[in-house]
């Protein structure tokens, strides 16, 4: 059929077609489709004036509430419904606050337990689907529930879940009574509803909130305010606003409890005027810092009370700009309370050295003791056969005063060198060697049952030391390692090259191993494991003051029950000689006689006349004097002299002194030191000067006169 000459009327409405009548089928389709357009343009203008008439409501709206009965309203009216509302979800209930009924239904207002619609009505919702049921009793989503859905009068109901983060949070719904097909234009009515009604209500809570806020903000500052005045009243710390200069701007009450300064006696002062005169310095130092944004934490200076005494505070403070916040507490208690207790400590730790001195005491005693036992009743023997007459044994008995004289020697060198006041002759020393030359006594010492290994490093440096000091250590180191190893086990003596330019000597036994507190007191003075009469504890404590001595340390590595390692760090000699060779040959009874004059300085008559006879018998001329200034005076004399033997600890003027001015009125005069123990500076470490050498009491007649000829042969001095 051809309609395209169709002809309508200017009502629109077909008039005919040329030549053709028109077919009442397509009479009736033309008809529809009109109807169709204008159900269309009216539902579309429907909902354009219902969206417009909803912004003109909600922008008078200030509630949720008075937004959801707006929305309820109009959109009841708009669709003809019996029932339109707004429902809140939180967690498993709805709240309706209000909601628009036609009068043929009850309102839902109220609180309402949702699962009882059913799983898949539920499922509907937790998705956020919109949901559109035309028979609530035939629905999929409905149908196991409509006896609930039919109790509140709803067969028909359309329902468009509003989400937050894909969360139900709200619904609005449209209940009919009786079964309706929604239409798409009834959905998307509803759907654009909802997204207004969302946005306008989240604007409301903000602007409730922001009312709220408002409303409640003078409040609390006050309340704040109020807080914060009580806490700056009640505080028991100090509390202090400054400026730049140091003027304080305010002061809280704590100031007069704890200092008796009022505020109107702080207010515009100057802190600086309350402080300690010895703080006041360290005091403008922490400001500074301060002024350039660093943060102040527990500094502590003194302040001036009120009465003239004053207070030790602990200070924070932070800077503001040109103003300093600080806070303050008193720390008297506290510092005298620690002052207290170092008192206290210090009083202990003087109880426990007495107690370890009485111990130390009591060790010494019982050997001194022994020797001089030795020595007085050998002289006594002596004597007696000479008051007899009886010549026979005489030799045994010196003998034997001899032997306990020189154990009486060995134990005041072991005191010496614990105290760090031994005298030392440092020189280089080849270790190897002198471990190597002592491996016979450290066979006899340590036993059978253990045994003796060396692994010494065949490019070791030499060191710098007193090699005879040196000695005495090892054998100390391998009597302590013996006694670590009752059952027998492994004696290992290492040498070494150490990364810190120094050379290593280790001591390793197998024994026992030592506990941690044994090993932190180790090498403290007085300190033994063993009871009094098998030990003075100065075994280790004289190791270590030889090496601190010699400029060198010592450490332990123990494992307890696996053994102990004793490593002696020696400097290493870096200047030009050879290594001494320690294997040195015991001096001969009988010396060559020397010829030239020896002034000899010796406050103790007994030692001067030994030395004096010594020098007589090896021909030589003799000045004797007593003391410092004695000799001082004969050496600025005219007087020949050839050799200057002194003793260190003379009185007036030791002898490192004298022998330093003599050399300045002789420099070319020969110089013997004897001394007993280095105890000031005259032997504390400074090198003896060319042609300067010194001799350790007790020594033998023999070695002292071994020595003077040494000196006077190198010398060439021929007799006047």
């Amino acid at each position: 059929m051809d309609i395209q000459n169709t002809e309508r009327a200017e009502d629109g409405q077909l008039a005919g077609m040329p030549g053709t009548a028109l077919d009442p089928t397509l009479r009736l389709w033309l008809e529809s489709q009109r109807a169709a357009d204008l159900a269309q343009i009216a539902a579309a203008q429907r909902r354009e004036r219902c969206l417009v008439t909803l912004g003109d409501r909600l922008r008078s709206c200030e509630t949720a509430s008075e937004i959801s009965g707006a929305v309820s309203e109009i959109l009841g009216c708009v669709l003809g419904c019996a029932r339109t509302g707004y429902a809140a979800i939180q967690g498993q209930y709805t709240f309706i606050e209000n909601d628009w009924t036609d009068g043929t239904v009850a309102s839902l207002s109220g609180q309402h337990e949702y699962a009882a619609l059913g799983p898949r009505y539920l499922s509907h919702l937790r998705r956020g689907s919109v949901l559109a049921v035309a028979d609530a009793r035939t629905h999929e989503a409905t149908a196991d529930s409509a006896a609930c859905w039919a109790a509140i009068n709803v067969l028909a109901l359309l329902n468009v879940p509003l989400l937050d983060n894909g969360m139900p949070v709200g619904l609005l719904y449209a209940h009919q009574s009786q079964p309706r097909d929604w239409t798409a234009e009834d959905v998307a009515l509803v759907k654009e509803v909802a997204d207004r009604t969302w946005e306008a209500m989240s604007r409301a809570r903000a602007v409730e909130a922001l009312r709220r806020m408002n409303d409640t903000l003078e409040g609390q500052v006050r309340e704040r305010t109020i807080q914060r005045d009580r806490m700056w009243a009640l505080s028991t710390d100090i509390m202090m606003v400054s400026n730049r200069e140091g003027q304080i701007l305010l002061a809280n009450p704590a100031w007069t409890t704890i200092l008796g300064w009022s505020e109107a006696e702080l207010i515009g002062a100057r802190f600086y005027d309350f402080i300690h005169p010895e703080d006041v310095d360290m005091t403008r130092r922490e400001r500074r810092k301060l002024e350039g944004g660093q943060l102040l934490h527990k500094f502590e200076n003194r302040y001036r009370t009120k009465n003239g005494g004053f207070v030790w505070l602990s200070w924070k403070a932070v800077p503001d700009g040109d103003i300093i916040h600080s806070v303050a507490r008193d720390v008297t208690a506290e510092r005298e309370q620690a002052e207290a207790l170092q008192a206290a400590e210090e009083a202990l730790r003087h109880a426990q050295k007495m107690e370890a001195v009485g111990q130390l005491t009591g060790g010494i005693a019982h050997d001194f003791n022994n020797l001089l036992q030795g020595i007085l009743g050998a002289l006594d023997l002596a004597q007696r056969r000479i008051a007899q007459g009886r010549l026979d044994g005489l030799a045994g008995y010196t003998a034997q005063a001899k032997q306990s004289a020189e154990r009486a020697s060995a134990l005041t060198h072991r005191l010496l060198a614990f105290s760090r006041r031994q005298p030392l002759d440092p020189k280089p020393v080849q270790a190897n060697a002198l471990i190597l030359a002592m491996e016979p006594l450290l066979r006899r010492t340590i036993g059978e049952m253990i045994q003796l290994e060396f692994n010494l490093a065949a490019d070791l440096w030499p060191a710098l030391c007193d090699a005879h000091q040196l000695d005495s250590a090892i054998l100390n180191l391998a009597i302590n390692a013996r006694d670590a190893m009752p059952n027998g086990g492994t004696l290992t003596i290492r040498s070494t090259n150490s990364e810190d330019d120094r050379i290593c000597i280790a001591v390793t036994d197998t024994g026992t191993g030592m506990t941690p507190d044994v090993v932190e007191r180790a090498f403290d003075p007085f300190y033994t494991t063993k009871p009094i009469g098998q030990g003075t504890g100065l075994g280790l404590s004289m190791v270590y003051g030889f090496m601190r001595q010699s400029g060198g340390e010592a450490k332990i590595t123990t494992t307890l029950g696996a053994g102990t390692t004793l490593s002696l760090y020696l400097p290493r000699h870096t200047g030009d000689g050879t290594a001494e060779d320690t294997a040195t040959a015991p001096p001969p009874e009988n010396v060559a006689r020397g010829q030239g004059t020896v002034l000899v300085l010796e406050d103790e008559p007994i030692v001067r006349a030994i030395v004096v006879e010594v020098l007589e018998d090896l021909g030589l001329q003799i000045i004797e004097a007593e003391t410092g200034p004695a000799g001082l005076e004969i050496l600025q004399s005219s007087r020949p002299i050839d050799l200057l033997v002194t003793d260190v600890g003379l009185p007036g003027l030791n002898g490192r002194q004298v022998a330093e001015a003599a050399r300045v009125l002789r420099p070319a005069l020969k110089i013997l030191l004897m001394t007993g123990y280095a105890e000031t500076a005259a032997m504390s470490g400074t090198p003896l000067e060319s042609g300067m050498e010194i001799i350790t009491k007790p020594f033998a007649i023999a070695a002292l006169a071994t020595r003077i000829n040494e000196i006077l042969g190198a010398s060439s001095i021929q007799p006047d």
